[in-house]
C-alpha cells in the first residue's frame, strides 16, 4: 500500500457506527463527526459534536492535518435535515498529502461516508467559516433535495404555456376566370383535278414524191450484210486546191466601183 494512502483497518468499525448513529439520530446531541489520520495513515475519530458552527470551527482549528467530516444539519431556508460532507486539505501542507488528498477523499466517501446530500472540497482556510458554509449549503441543498444514493427525484414545476387562440379569418374565394379556347377551323384543301391531257393530232404521213425530190438521186436501197454489189456513184466533184495568193491579187487588181468617176 502507498505510504500516503489512508487505512481504516483498525478503527473502521467505530467510524462506521458513529456515522450511522448520526444518520439515524440514534444518539442525542450527536450531529457531526470529524476523522483524520495518524502518522501511520490510519484513520480515527477525532471529534464529534452537535451544531454546524462547532463543526466548521473544529475543521479550521488545525490546518496542519487533512480532515474529513460529516454533519447533519438543517440548511438556511429549509426545514429538512441534510447531510454535509466536507474534505479539507490546506494549501500550506507539503506536496505529499496534497497529492494523495483526492485519492484518500474518494476512499472515505466510498467506504465510510457513502451517503450524503452535499459534498464540499475545501483547500483555502478562508472558505472554512460558518457564513460561507451555510450559504453554500443552502444554495446546494435547493438543487439536491434527495440523498446521493436515494431514488427520489425533485420535479421542477414548469411555467404553464398558454396557447393563443387563433382569430378566424374570412375565407377568400377567388373567382376563376373561365378560359374559352377558340377552336381553329380545319380547312380541308381540295385536291386539284388534273387538267385533261391535250389531244395531239396525228401527223400526216408525208408520201415521198420522187418527182419533187431536190437531190435528184435514186432512192437508197437496203442491202443485207455480206451482199456484194456496186457502190452508188455520187454527183459531187472535188474542186482541188485553192490558190489564196492568186485570189487575193485578183481582188486587189479589181477597181472599186465606188472610186470610178463617170
Amino acid at each position: 500500500m502507498n505510504n500516503n494512502t489512508v487505512s481504516f483497518s483498525k478503527n473502521g468499525a467505530e467510524i462506521k457506527d458513529t456515522y450511522l448513529n448520526i444518520i439515524n439520530n440514534a444518539t442525542e446531541g450527536l450531529k457531526w463527526l470529524v476523522i483524520t489520520n495518524d502518522a501511520s495513515n490510519e484513520l480515527y475519530v477525532e471529534e464529534t459534536g452537535e451544531s454546524l458552527k462547532d463543526f466548521v470551527d473544529f475543521l479550521s482549528e488545525d490546518a496542519t492535518k487533512v480532515k474529513y467530516g460529516i454533519c447533519k444539519t438543517i440548511p438556511p431556508g429549509s426545514d429538512v435535515e441534510k447531510l454535509l460532507f466536507i474534505g479539507f486539505c490546506s494549501d500550506y501542507l507539503s506536496i505529499k498529502p496534497k497529492m494523495s488528498f483526492m485519492k484518500n477523499l474518494q476512499i472515505v466517501r466510498d467506504d465510510l461516508f457513502n451517503n450524503y446530500h452535499v459534498m464540499m472540497e475545501i483547500r483555502d482556510e478562508s472558505d472554512l467559516n460558518y457564513e460561507a458554509i451555510s450559504k453554500r449549503l443552502g444554495d446546494a441543498a435547493g438543487a439536491r433535495y434527495s440523498i446521493q444514493t436515494g431514488n427520489s427525484k425533485v420535479e421542477k414545476k414548469g411555467t404553464p404555456v398558454f396557447e393563443k387562440k387563433s382569430t378566424p379569418t374570412t375565407p377568400v374565394v377567388e373567382k376563376a376566370t373561365p378560359i374559352i379556347e377558340k377552336a381553329t377551323p380545319v380547312v380541308e384543301k381540295a385536291t386539284p383535278t388534273p387538267a385533261p391531257a391535250a389531244k395531239i393530232a396525228p401527223k400526216k404521213e408525208q408520201v415521198a414524191d420522187d418527182d419533187e425530190d431536190d437531190w435528184s438521186e435514186p432512192p437508197l436501197e437496203e442491202k443485207e450484210i455480206g451482199h456484194k454489189g456496186s457502190y452508188t456513184t455520187s454527183n459531187w466533184t472535188p474542186i482541188g486546191k485553192v490558190d489564196l495568193k492568186k485570189l487575193i491579187a485578183e481582188e486587189k487588181a479589181k477597181v472599186d466601183p465606188r472610186l470610178v468617176k463617170e
